[in-house]
This record gives structure tokens, C-alpha cells and sequence, in this order.
């Protein structure tokens, strides 16, 4: 987990600025980042639309504040590439959040963003949900994992999964 709740910081979102406290509209974030191959982007929170850049062509978007999205770059060039983030948080008949409320609605980028580099096959993500045996008995539990083949060819291989010891 790349946060914790008791480090979390809404750094991004304009509201922490005193000059954009009440602002409704568009921001671009931007930033230079290294990379080359298979490179996930998984952006935790964009308030509350997002379009993602990689060097001026667009590669996702996203609505809805607090849900993860990602997007994947394949065979992206060696060298210096150019992230750019539009967020907007307007009210509008495409937002739910159109109608006034007593809640913040946060605007910017209020989570993390992450960039991973891929091989030809990755993990998405692992559910793992413990289950309850009889009364006195131990503990069990079910894992799901998805798999996310970049290539043409089917995954051939071993996935091991290890809790704890075990």
C-alpha cells in the first residue's frame, strides 16, 4: 500500500491553496518522468474528472473522485516523457454533484499516483477474503488474483502466493 491513512496529505487539491479555496474549473497538472516498455499509471483519485496525457496524446479518462483508474503505455520509447493531468471538479448536468450540498468536493489530483514498470505479464490486483471454519477450527481464507497478459501469447508459468510463513 502506497499510503497510509495517517500520512495521507491532500497536497495536490486546490482548496489547501487560499487563492483557489472556492475554484470550479479545470487544472493541469504536469510532470517529466523516465520510462521506457510496458509503464502502468494508476492514479488513486482525480476530483472529479480526469484526461491523462503522456506526451500530448490522450491515454485515459476518468469520473469519479475516490476510485482507482489506471491506464497502461505499451512499447513507450526510452527517454523523457511529459505527464499532464486535467482535473475539474465543475458542477454541471454530466456531475452528480451538481445540486448544492453541505460536502467538499475536493478538486485535483487527492490521491497518489503511481507508475509501475511492466513486464509482459503483471498483477492487477489480489482480493484475499478470510473465512470462519466451525467453531474451534482455524481460519481459511480465498484469493483471487488477476493476471494481465501484455503480449499476444497465453501465460505460461508458476504464481506463487505466500501469507506470512506460509
Amino acid at each position: 500500500m502506497i499510503r497510509t491513512f495517517q500520512t495521507h496529505k491532500r497536497r495536490s487539491c486546490w482548496e489547501t491553496y487560499p487563492d483557489t479555496r472556492n475554484y470550479r474549473g479545470k487544472a493541469s497538472y504536469k510532470r517529466t518522468f523516465e520510462g521506457s516498455g510496458n509503464i502502468r499509471l494508476e492514479f488513486k483519485g482525480v476530483s472529479h474528472t480526469a484526461e491523462v496525457y503522456v506526451d500530448g496524446e490522450k491515454v485515459a479518462e476518468h469520473y469519479n473522485a475516490y476510485t482507482i483508474f489506471d491506464t497502461v503505455l505499451k512499447d513507450l520509447l526510452p527517454g523523457t516523457h511529459t505527464l499532464e493531468v486535467l482535473a475539474d471538479n465543475s458542477f454541471g448536468e454530466a456531475s452528480a454533484l451538481h445540486v448544492p450540498n453541505d460536502y467538499q468536493s475536493y478538486g485535483g489530483i487527492s490521491r497518489p499516483v503511481v507508475l509501475e514498470e511492466l513486464g509482459a505479464v503483471y498483477v492487477k490486483w489480489v482480493h484475499f477474503t478470510p473465512q470462519a471454519k466451525e467453531a474451534g477450527e482455524s481460519w481459511q481464507g480465498k484469493a483471487e488474483i488477476c493476471l494481465c497478459s501484455l503480449s499476444e501469447k497465453p501465460f505460461r508459468g508458476t504464481l506463487e502466493l505466500n501469507l506470512g510463513e506460509k
